[in-house]
Parts: structure tokens; sequence; C-alpha cells
């Protein structure tokens, strides 16, 4: 897992699954990231502040935050405590021979289903636990056959655990109200459905009847980052699944917004550590290693 310390922009899984355990004193994000896979993250540890896309919740030891591809999150905490926790981040193509025969295992991750946060009985805790080190293990000797295949199988059980949390809807987190939250939720649901057009600061301020510097405050103060930046974030994790399906470099481009190629390529490789043709050699649809 690569991860720029000093501008905290993206973490990109290198083998189509990260699993861990940690636990430190030193841990800040000063503005949201995103992933190119899903994340499920079990936090150990009172206080924890999540926050994915403009919503917030503040969570205790014992909840699951579920961080889909196209969402950027942050999780604070109070410097002065120990921060422990456990994650895993996975590519979907990880384990596709199962979810081709059990899709609805990652709608918890879909905007249609969303679930973010889930807050955790004691024995559900406990199980928890034990499928993460039980993928701690079987992640450090993946190259053995049956283990891999094992890894697979835990992180199965694992979906299928937070599908029957979800499905009975036991203790799911309610995110925490801030100023301007409702009008934030509607200006990112505006850049998401319109993100292909040309979107101005002007245009949010008419729409929405609100000042251009209470809007970028607002989404600064919500999402660490102005909506512009939002915008650009929008359209470069927008654009990975048009690589993944087949679309040229240019048609994709064009398709989510950017007037000229160079424009896209420079900005892809800088949020994502690579061109848009390299992630899309590794990662087209249909492609066998």
């Amino acid at each position: 897992m690569r991860l720029d310390t000093e501008n905290v922009d993206k973490v990109l899984i290198e083998n189509d699954l990260v699993v861990m355990h940690k636990a430190d004193k030193i841990h800040f994000m000063d503005k949201p990231h995103f992933h190119d896979g899903f994340e499920i993250h079990f936090t150990l540890t009172n206080g924890t502040t999540y926050q994915i896309d403009e919503r917030k919740f503040d969570s205790d030891a014992g909840t699951i935050a579920l961080f889909s591809s196209e969402e950027l999150h942050r999780v604070s905490i109070d410097r002065s405590k120990l921060y422990e926790r456990y994650f895993v981040l996975f590519k979907p193509s990880f384990i596709e021979e199962i979810t081709t025969n059990f899709p609805f295992l990652l709608e918890i991750f879909s905007k249609h289903q969303k679930v973010d946060c889930i807050e955790l009985t004691s024995d559900q805790r406990l199980k928890v636990i034990n499928l993460y080190e039980e993928m701690i293990r079987c992640n450090q000797k993946r190259d053995e056959l049956y283990e891999l295949l094992n890894l697979k199988l835990k992180l199965t059980e694992l979906l299928v655990l937070l599908n029957k949390i979800f499905y009975s809807d036991e203790k799911l987190h309610k995110p925490v109200s801030y100023d301007h939250h409702q009008t934030i939720s509607e200006i990112v649901a505006f850049i998401k459905e319109k993100y292909m057009n040309e979107i101005t600061l002007d245009d949010m301020s008419e729409r929405f009847f609100i000042s251009k510097s209470t809007i970028i405050r607002a989404f600064k103060n919500a999402l660490g980052m102005t909506p512009n930046q939002y915008l650009i974030y929008t359209r470069i994790m927008k654009s990975r699944e048009l690589l993944e399906q087949g679309y040229s470099v240019k048609q994709v481009s064009e398709k989510i917004g950017y007037r000229d190629e160079s424009s896209y390529i420079k900005k892809f490789k800088e949020l994502q550590a690579e061109s848009p043709k390299q992630y899309q050699l590794k990662n087209l649809r249909g492609k066998r290693s």
C-alpha cells in the first residue's frame, strides 16, 4: 500500500487486498483521500470521527465504517489518544469468483443501499476481530494456494456478517448535523450529477442562494477542500470506471468534462500516482493475468 504522508490524497491498493491492525499515537489527516477499491474500517478507539463526503459520524470503539471507491473520506482522532484500528482495503476483483454469483455482498457500498457506519455488539466485535486476525494471517502466507483461498473466504464471511447486520437495521449510525449541512449535501449531490459539465462558484451561488464566500468556507469546514477541488476529485474517481470499461483516454477526458486531454492526464497522475493508461492496463475489465 502506497501512502503519500505529506499530501494525503490517495491510498492505492497494489495487490488487490491490504489488511492491517495498527495502533499508534501519531495520526492526522488534514484532508480527505480516496481509494481505488473498498475499505472496511473497524475502530477500537472511543471518539473516532469519520467524514465520508459531506457526512460526519462521531463513533466509539466497536464501530465499523464502510468506504467505497467513489467517496472521499477522512478519519479524525484526538492526538492524545492511542488510535487502534483494523482495516481491510480490497478491489472487487479480489473476490470476483464469489460476487459473480452473490453480487448483493457488495451492495452495502453502493449509493443505492448505502450504509456508512455500524455499531457492533460485543459478540459481533469478537467475531470481527477474529476475522481480521485470520485475514492478516492468511495474507502473510497468500503465496500458498490454500491460504489465498482462505483469505477470500474470510473476507466473504466478514461481508456476509455486515450484510446481515445492515439488513437488520441494527444500530446504524446517523450523520452529525453541522452548519450548512443541508446545503453542502445538496451541492455535493449536484456536483456528482453534473460533474461532466462546467460548474462554477457563480452557478452554485445562484442555484443554492448562498454567497460564494460562504460556500467555500462551508466546504472547507465540512470536507477539508474547496468545491472546485471536490469537483476535480469526483471527475478523477468517475474516470476510473470509464477507463475500466475500455474507453480511450481521450474519450474519458471528454466524458468527464475536461477540455483537453493533457490536463486530465496531469490531474489523474497527481491524484492516482500513475497515468490513466497505466491504470487502464492494470484494471481493464475482463482482463485475466
